[in-house]
């Protein structure tokens, strides 16, 4: 037995350590694996250093294999991140490069920019300087959606160093797609060189299409054209139709049309003779109107209308002379070239009378021949612009190469009154035929018989005091039959009485427009258009003084000229004969006589004028209802100055100036050279008014009008009124404060009356049928509807007095509102839906009460019916705050219109669809119309999910559309379903309305971010409330107020039914008082 002492077993053990560690040490330096003994055979660890390796050791036995993973974002030679190697006697089966882990080069773009033109591209290479490279990036065009659109490429290369790029493209064509190829080539240190290739696809956006190209017949009112859709879809047309006359200035006729598509022809209904018209087309796409062009032609004149005789008097009648009564004729069918005055002798005292029609159309009526019988004769010819209000028949004058003879004594004549029009070289007539008169016999004087003398003195009285009762018996007799003609022209006019009660006035205007509506492919006018053309128009009294050569100069325009019975005559200066003229009229407010000055905008040479009207009349206020220049046409010179100026005697200083979006105020002080009085004139310059049109809103011209009134004190002269004419801007603006102050203290309106009476005191006033009808729609805007909108400070206030119940009716003011909102939103139930009672369109409709009027219907051109039509759906466009047609408004799809839905989604680009309800919560009769995961088709299109992001209150799903053809545009979608509204509900959660307008604003921060679709289960009930919380959303930024019956009764014009109870309306106030907070909390 060996015994070891301790000592002993402590140097043993320190050996055994020893040897230990010696052959971990040994163990380790091999990476944990005994080298081979047969090292010379064996693999070394490949020298890799972004990489891993499986088994990981110093060296590896012969037909070892390993495992070679690069770390993320590197890869090896051919593009793996993994691969394998086999130890073969000594060296590894790759070559080294080929194993070699390599920093992968990618390229990421971001932030493209499209317009319908170009493309910006930023691009960024992730980049080390373990290489360098260079980049060729090419932009090709695949396809355009349009049909037999040109084709275009551009080609760009760069070579580049650094890591972020921009490429830019231009000259692009629109609605269109094009694919960009990034080809780079990265070079390493080694030798080694890698490309990689990336190709994306781009839509440019559309843009307003090209000019149409338009066609009309010689002989037919309908235009036709075609238009290429390379632009974008076209939704439709704008059709504006502009009538002139180079002989009277005074005319001006234009209205505008709104034209669904697919429709290429329109009929041109109800143009008037004599007329040179000018038509404008321009198509629509999503992004609004295109280029117009435009077809030009002149209508045929036709016979003027006859003159009216009815009442007219033949008198101071002699033994050769007789005086005749004249009335000017309207330039109705054409010019009014000369009025001849034709007499016809006749055998018999009272003749019967015969139709005049073919002794007035013929070409040769002789004039007075002393040698020849003259039973019937042309006695003078007056040229149209010179008519007199009498003429005297035989006073042997010359009249345009007529001799005007004397009348024969006691003959018997009638006297024919001709109208003569000529136009391109084509003369048409009209005639009417005087009451029969006979020539008093010729007196012989005796002066040697006293009691001859006595007789004939006496037998004169006797005539006398015998052609007095007759001339009173027949001026009796042509007074009431001049009445009685009155009385039946109304009749026939359908006119009878136009004095409205205001509680009537809405009754009223929807009756007219509904005979409008009803008969809008008649040539004849209806409603409130035939009110219009009854009343006269053109000169209906003399205008000597404008026509004198001296005061021509001194008019804008050579037919809008003052009478001489209402003209303002200023205090002559000088000795000149011009000096005491200006064109301005005086014209009779309600109630006071003089109370406005309609007068044209000044020129260069009439500015003195001007003021010393304004000093002469003691005016306080101007009210300038045109710009200086419009359409590029010069309207009004600027008569005032920027800081103080002489005009003539008078020194005008500007004392300040406030301007608003629609209004600019100006103050002036005005002081004459020989005046210690200075006088305080305000010019309110009223700027959103077109000319020949009528304002858009009417928030700015109701203001201006209360403010005009307030600064008229008492005691100041008469308002002065211009546009540039002085009668059409300027006779809409003053019918309007008439009608209305009558209307405030009688109840009562009659604007035929109205426009009547002014147009006696100035030619054309009101001047088209346009303004005529405004005045309507004004009045029962103001006197009907009310001011609704309130400033947002003073909102809680308004609410808290709205809720107070009147006695007299037991209603609050909410309800008092609505009620007068369904009564107003009539005025769009009686649209025609032509295309939704098509028969094969009704199996489409949810609701047959809730349908599309054929004005504001969508049309679909992804989809067409047999016969080549685009395809029907039930949904309407509507308007938002800030973009014509941002709202596409539809019911929820049907299983036999899923198809339709999403080609209204992609057809009018809705980037954002809004669900006011949740699916799960309705009947089987409500599929679902987007895939829970993944992709399905519906008709045509694939839409596929891409996330869902849930909120409190509804969820956000973003989905991609495109069309199942190749190379068609995919469209990012973001769906927006409200679900903490269910269907037994009244009323959704005010905070979750909010927080999904929040959302959309975050989606729609571009002009051009695309059209919000909102649908809900019968397209109306709930859709109407997220539109109007938009718009009362943006008044509240935009503008400080808020105007909820304004709001709702812009989205009613296109679909009535929306809003459709108090309970909703009122719930609008109170989500307008939660978004203000809103506002104001992020203001501070």
């Amino acid at each position: 037995m060996l015994i070891l002492t301790t000592g002993q077993l402590h140097a043993a053990s320190l050996v055994s350590f020893a040897i230990l560690a010696y052959t971990a040490a040994e163990f380790n330096g091999n990476n944990g694996v005994a080298k081979p003994r047969d090292s010379s055979a064996s693999c070394s660890r490949p020298k890799n250093p972004n990489s891993r390796l499986n088994p990981d050791q110093q060296y590896y036995s012969v037909n070892e294999t390993l495992a070679i993973t690069c770390d993320r974002g590197y890869e090896l030679s051919n593009g793996k991140t993994k691969d394998t190697l086999t130890c073969k006697n000594v060296k590894w089966n790759k070559k080294k490069t080929d194993f070699k882990c390599r920093e992968k080069p990618m390229i990421m773009t971001h932030n493209i920019t499209i317009t319908h033109d170009t493309i910006k591209v930023s691009w960024n290479s992730i980049y080390s300087r373990s290489y360098h490279y260079k980049v060729t990036a090419k932009c090709q065009l695949k396809r355009n959606y349009g049909v037999e659109c040109d084709k275009t490429e551009e080609t760009m290369s760069h070579v580049k160093n650094n890591a972020t790029e921009e490429f830019f493209y231009g000259s692009l064509m629109p609605f269109s797609l094009y694919t960009i190829t990034f080809n780079e080539i990265f070079h390493y240190g080694d030798g080694y060189q890698k490309e990689i290739r990336k190709t994306i696809s781009v839509n440019t956006s559309e843009t307003g299409p090209e000019p149409p190209c338009l066609s009309k017949d010689n002989n037919n009112p309908k235009i036709k054209w075609n238009i290429s859709n390379c632009h974008g879809h076209i939704l439709g047309y704008e059709l504006t139709c502009i009538g002139k006359r180079s002989y009277n200035a005074s005319f001006a006729e234009q209205y505008v049309i709104n034209i669904s598509s697919p429709r290429t022809e329109y009929r041109l209904n109800k143009l008037k003779k004599g007329t040179n018209y000018t038509v404008l087309l321009s198509g629509r796409t999503s992004a609004g109107l295109g280029k117009s062009s435009n077809i030009t032609f002149e209508t045929d004149i036709s016979e003027p209308e006859p003159p009216e005789v009815s009442g007219m008097l033949v008198y101071n009648i002699t033994d050769a002379t007789a005086v005749l009564s004249l009335k000017l004729v309207a330039e109705v069918n054409g010019p009014i070239s000369a009025y001849q005055i034709i007499i016809k002798k006749l055998k018999k005292k009272i003749p019967r009378k015969r139709s005049l029609s073919d002794m007035c159309q013929r070409n040769e009526i002789p004039a007075f021949n002393s040698a020849a019988s003259n039973d019937l004769y042309i006695t003078a010819e007056i040229p149209g612009s010179a008519l007199r209000s009498t003429f005297t028949i035989g006073d042997g004058n010359m009249y345009q190469g007529y001799y005007n003879a004397p009348l024969l004594p006691e003959a018997h004549y009638t006297a024919i009154i001709r109208i003569v029009s000529t136009w391109n070289k084509v003369t048409k007539y009209s005639c009417s035929e005087y009451d029969s008169f006979s020539v008093s016999p010729r007196i012989v004087k005796k002066s040697n018989a006293a009691w001859v003398a006595s007789a004939s003195s006496l037998g004169i009285l006797v005539i006398i005091f015998a052609m007095a009762i007759g001339y009173r018996r027949l001026s009796r007799k042509c007074q009431r039959n001049t009445e009685e003609m009155e009385s039946i022209s109304l009749i026939n006019k359908g006119n009878v009485d136009t004095e409205i009660q205001v509680k009537d006035l809405l009754t009223y205007v929807i009756r007219k427009k509904k005979l409008e509506y009803e008969n809008e492919d008649d040539e004849e006018s209806v409603g409130l258009a035939k009110e219009y053309s009854s009343i006269p128009r053109d000169l209906i009294h003399p205008n000597i003084v404008a026509t004198q050569p001296h005061n021509k100069g001194k008019n804008r325009y050579i037919n809008i000229t003052p009478y001489d019975q209402s003209r303002v005559v200023l205090q002559a200066t000088s000795n000149k004969e011009d000096s005491d003229y200006i064109n301005a009229s005086y014209l009779d407010g309600y109630k006071k006589t003089n109370c406005y000055i309609a007068t044209q905008g000044p020129l260069a040479s009439t500015v003195d004028e001007f003021w010393r009207m304004i000093w002469q009349e003691k005016s306080a206020v101007i009210v300038m209802l045109t710009n200086l220049l419009e359409q590029e046409k010069a309207k009004c010179v600027k008569y005032w100055p920027e800081q103080s100026q002489q005009y003539s005697d008078f020194t005008v200083n500007l004392s300040s100036v406030k301007r608003t979006t629609e209004v600019v105020i100006r103050t002036f002080r005005v002081k004459k050279e020989d005046s210690s009085m200075e006088r305080t004139v305000t010019q309110f310059h009223y700027i959103s008014w077109p000319d020949h049109g009528v304002p858009k809103r009417l928030t700015g011209l109701r203001s201006l009008l209360k403010r005009v009134n307030e600064c008229n004190v008492p005691g100041s002269g008469p308002i002065v009124v211009h546009c540039s004419a002085g009668i059409g801007r300027t006779g809409t603006f003053i019918a309007l404060d008439c009608l209305l102050k009558r209307a405030e203290e009688e109840g009562k309106v009659d604007v035929m009356q109205c426009v009547k009476k002014l147009r006696e005191k100035r030619v054309n006033m009101v001047q088209t049928v346009e303004q005529y009808i405004f005045l309507y729609d004004s009045l029962v805007e103001f006197l009907i509807c009310g001011d609704t909108s309130v400033e947002v400070q003073d909102l809680y206030d308004k609410m808290k007095g709205m809720e107070w119940i009147d006695p007299a009716t037991g209603k609050d003011r909410y309800t008092t509102e609505f009620e007068t909102l369904q009564k107003f939103s009539d005025l769009y139930m009686f649209r025609p839906c032509r295309n939704a009672h098509k028969q094969l369109n009704k199996h489409k409709n949810r609701n047959s009460e809730i349908l599309p009027a054929d004005n504001v219907i969508t049309h679909l051109m992804s989809l067409t019916n047999e016969n080549g039509s685009g395809s029907y759906i039930n949904a309407v466009i509507a308007d938002r705050y800030n973009k014509q047609y941002g709202f596409v408004i539809t019911h929820l799809p049907l299983k036999e219109t899923l198809a339709d839905f999403w080609a209204l989604v992609y057809d009018y680009s809705c980037m954002t669809l809004i669900i006011m309800n949740e699916i799960q919560d309705l009947d089987e009769t409500y599929p679902a119309f987007w895939p829970e995961s993944g992709e399905c088709s519906y008709g045509p299109f694939n839409v596929q999910k891409v996330l869902t992001k849930r909120s409190e209150g509804y969820t956000v799903t973003s989905l991609k559309l495109r069309k199942q053809k190749k190379e068609t545009p995919v469209h990012l979608i973001n769906l927006i379903q409200l679900e903490d509204w269910l269907m037994h509900q009244c009323l959704p959660r005010s905070d979750t309305i909010i927080k999904m307008l929040t959302e959309v604003q975050s989606l729609q921060q571009k002009p051009d971010d695309g059209t919000v679709l909102v649908t809900c289960w019968d397209g109306a009930s709930r859709s109407g409330l997220f539109c109007a919380a938009s718009i009362i959303h943006e008044q509240i930024k935009q503008e400080g107020l808020v105007d909820v019956f304004q709001a709702i009764k812009t989205l009613r014009s296109s679909r009535p039914q929306l809003i459709e109870n108090k309970q909703q309306y009122q719930f609008c106030y109170k989500l307008a008082l939660s978004l203000y907070s809103l506002v104001e909390t992020y203001g501070n």
